[in-house]
């Protein structure tokens, strides 16, 4: 597994927009550090900023198909199956035990650092097993958007903005910012909700993935400029 995860590194370097990419993947994944650690973003949506990275590397590896750098089948099902399962998955991980380990110790936060007292007063009294229950739903709406996206840009961009509007009135019900939760989820019962929603995520992004393989990468997804330079 090291040694695709190193050779999904070395592709990297020769996807489309590489800098711009890498860019604006690891700007959203501070802001959402920054955003999480001094409480400017509410819970419920903190986590979406750190799952924006692998969108944009994904941006990268679809690019390279598109121009057709590659021309094995074997190759090309490797890169637009396997190697976004894998860096998909990986990353993903990384983000909830990063995004756990941030709210975990969110009532150590030394008082200069928060800028807004109110969403983190609130954020400490919220039971950790509700925040995480919702952290791993959100993990599973992206993924399942980030294997679809790519080859049904509309269809997909459609189902996650209905999915998202769903999340958005559950995770309002589950965290209940305004009140006392309804149900209250102990963090042994969170951490494993969102193991199972990552795993989901993991075998429903990996399906979706494997059966639209054959369908031509949507140039609305990966930019007009590079459609028309991989038809060229």
């Amino acid at each position: 597994m090291m040694c695709n995860v190193k050779k999904v590194f070395q592709l990297l370097k020769y996807g489309h927009q590489v800098k711009l990419n890498v860019g604006l993947g690891l700007a959203f994944l501070v802001f959402g550090l920054f955003a999480k650690v001094v409480g400017i973003t509410s819970i419920g949506i903190d986590f979406l900023f750190p799952l924006m990275m692998p969108i944009f590397l994904c941006q990268m590896l679809y690019g390279l198909d598109y121009v057709k750098m590659i021309s094995s089948a074997n190759l090309k099902r490797w890169l637009t199956v396997y190697v976004p399962d894998l860096l998909v998955d990986v990353s993903v991980l990384l983000a909830l035990v990063l995004y756990y380990a941030l709210t975990e110790f969110r009532s150590s936060y030394p008082d200069w650092l928060i800028l807004n007292e109110d969403i983190h007063a609130g954020a400490i009294s919220m039971p950790m097993g509700n925040i995480m229950f919702c952290a791993g739903m959100l993990a599973f709406v992206l993924m399942c958007y980030m294997a679809g996206c790519y080859k049904c840009y509309w269809i997909s961009t459609g189902v996650f903005l209905v999915s998202m509007a769903a999340y958005g009135a559950a995770s309002t019900w589950i965290l209940n910012p305004f009140g006392e939760v309804p149900w209250r989820l102990t963090k042994g019962q969170g951490i494993l909700a969102a193991a199972l929603f990552y795993l989901a995520g993991a075998v429903v992004s990996g399906a979706i993935r494997r059966i639209l393989y054959k369908v031509p990468i949507s140039s609305v997804a990966i930019g007009k400029r590079l459609g028309m330079e991989g038809k060229a």
